[in-house]
């Protein structure tokens, strides 16, 4: 917990092309908006620093660019200096892993798929339907302003839900310590 008294949320963001830092603004803007103190870190020039701010937070969100059926060689880099133990799984199930290795909690997005009928469109939330993380599709030979806007709103509300885990895991701590 920060100072202030507020939830800490770290967003961690890979990015070689933009996308992944565009999404982990959104979602660093909704968990600020739902009461949080957030800092957004890029995994691939992590500092001292930053390290300490990911181990003083409450909660981590970790961004992915995934440019092949791997994650990125950022992200390989930052699981390795914060963690020495591997597994070969999908890169989902590697985040999972991720998480659970130090005793933390994984949020799932907590969407509904938004195309699962012949009246959805590829504008609706959840688009690819992803439920462990926000997923986005984007060709590498774009720019920005051509990334598809149901993936940043679809991403948005992954930061309130993350804020609103932590306050439920924090008040459950201080119901038990009381």
């Amino acid at each position: 917990m920060s100072p202030s008294g507020r939830t800490t949320i770290a967003v961690g963001s890979p990015s070689g092309y933009g996308h992944t830092a565009a999404v982990a603004e959104a979602v660093a803007c909704d968990a600020a908006g739902a009461g949080a103190d957030v800092v957004v870190i890029s995994e691939d020039t992590i500092t001292d620093e930053q390290w300490a701010q990911l181990d003083d937070a409450d909660a981590i969100i970790f961004g992915v660019a995934r440019h092949t059926d791997a994650t990125s060689a950022a992200v390989h880099a930052f699981a390795e200096a914060g963690s020495r133990s591997g597994d070969k799984s999908s890169n989902l199930d590697c985040l999972v892993t991720l998480t659970a290795q130090p005793s933390m909690h994984s949020i799932s997005l907590g969407l509904m798929p938004g195309r699962d009928s012949s009246k959805d469109d590829e504008n609706d939330n959840n688009r690819l339907d992803f439920f462990l993380e926000a997923g986005t599709q984007n060709s590498t030979d774009t720019r920005l302003e051509a990334f598809h806007t149901a993936d940043l709103t679809t991403a948005e509300p992954l930061g309130a839900r993350v804020a609103d885990q932590v306050a439920i895991f924090q008040a459950g701590r201080a119901a038990l310590t009381a």
